[in-house]
């Protein structure tokens, strides 16, 4: 049984490919994947491509207001995701 995607808070599946469309992270612009955090062309947990947003929740995206990991920082005070729009 295969299991149902994971959706993005821009609604699409997170492994579509497809950029996401949520452009502000914690009141900042969000940062757009790396040729560094996609070595073989595309990001290894989003699908997306150098250049592209990361999908919320991917766990290579760079948090804008720190650089480090935003699934983990605490820019929000622990809250995963905090103010996007």
């Amino acid at each position: 049984m295969m299991k149902p995607p994971v959706i993005c808070q821009c609604g699409q599946p997170m492994e579509s490919g497809l950029a996401c469309t949520i452009l502000q992270m914690r009141g900042e612009s969000r940062l757009p994947c790396t040729p560094a955090e996609a070595p073989y062309g595309y990001c290894h947990d989003c699908l997306v491509q150098p250049g592209q947003l990361h999908h919320v929740g991917c766990d290579m995206e760079r948090c804008p207001v720190c650089g480090d990991q935003a699934i983990s920082c605490d820019c929000t005070g622990g809250e995963i995701g905090g103010n996007l729009s």
